[in-house]
């Protein structure tokens, strides 16, 4: 991941990475979406120590956390994922052309 990180900012001047992963989290949560400036650091309820990655984060909980860690997120039904991947890509669908129109506006005026 270090290594296509790296290819990206090297391959495209200032490049806006979204960082996307599902979590575990309190029942209450499940289903929930959450979006923050700042990156994030996948794998850390299964164990891995992966890097923190992005300048903006999306998590979708999918599931309730407990101590079996890669044992709660594979017992997860799929039918979640999928609802909340299709929320998630949808919303970017919709905020990526914004988003565009803001930076040529910027370019233009700052």
């Amino acid at each position: 991941m270090v290594e296509t990180i790296s290819v990206i900012k090297h391959q495209h001047h200032h490049p806006l990475i979204i960082a996307i992963d599902a979590c575990l989290g309190k029942p209450n949560e499940i289903g929930n979406i959450e979006v923050w400036e700042g990156g994030l650091q996948a794998g850390i309820a299964v164990g891995n120590r992966l890097p923190c990655v992005g300048d903006i984060s999306i998590i979708g909980v999918v599931n309730s956390g407990g101590h079996l860690g890669y044992l709660d997120l594979q017992s997860t039904p799929l039918s979640i994922v999928v609802k909340l991947s299709k929320v998630i890509s949808l919303a970017l669908r919709d905020a990526v052309p914004v988003l565009e129109e803001q930076s040529a506006v910027c370019m233009l005026s700052c």
